[in-house]
Order: structure tokens, then sequence, then C-alpha cells
């Protein structure tokens, strides 16, 4: 859905899709990087909720609000939150399920 929304809202071409995904992986490698050292400040559904509303509220500003360089700062904070959701996620869905005897 990013290359429809570029070229029909934002009115980009191949060149801005690259420098929105550039700022997702900037914010993802930063994420990466910071999520062992913030990771004890909250409990794991915490950060889960908190992952959540920020990449959805990011993601209507995003829409609400096409201005390419306000999309960019926030497509890298979307891309700070990615890991962290996904690494919550992941380590919430594996203490659910039973291991295997």
């Amino acid at each position: 859905m990013l290359l429809p929304f570029v070229l029909q809202v934002l009115h980009g071409d191949t060149l801005v899709v690259g420098w929105i995904m550039n700022a997702l992986g900037i914010g993802a490698l930063i994420g990466s990087l910071f999520m062992p050292k913030v990771s004890g400040w909250l409990k794991p559904g915490s950060w889960m909720a908190a992952a959540t509303l920020c990449l959805a509220f990011c993601t209507v500003l995003i829409c609400c609000f096409p201005f390419l360089p306000l999309v960019v700062g926030l497509m890298t904070i979307q891309g700070l939150f990615n890991p962290v959701h996904g690494i919550i996620s992941s380590t919430l869905i594996q203490q659910r399920v039973r291991g295997e005897q």
C-alpha cells in the first residue's frame, strides 16, 4: 500500500519511496539497538500497547497530513516501534504456548 500512497497521494516517484523505506529502516535499526536497554522500563503488555498505539497514531497522521517531510519523520518513528512490537508480540506468544514434550 506504500507505493500507491506515494504515487497517488504524495505525487512522488521511486526516489520518494526510497526515502520513506530508508526512514523506516533507520528507525528500526535505532529501535532494535535501544530495545534491550529500555525493555525493563515497562511490562511486556504495556510495551505492546504503547507500540501498537504509536504505530496506529503515526499511520493516522500520515494519512491525514500527506506532507513528505512529515511522512518521512513519522515513518522513522514507526520504524522505532516496529521492532518493539515484533519482539514483544513474539515473546508474549512464546510464553503462552505450551512446550512440546
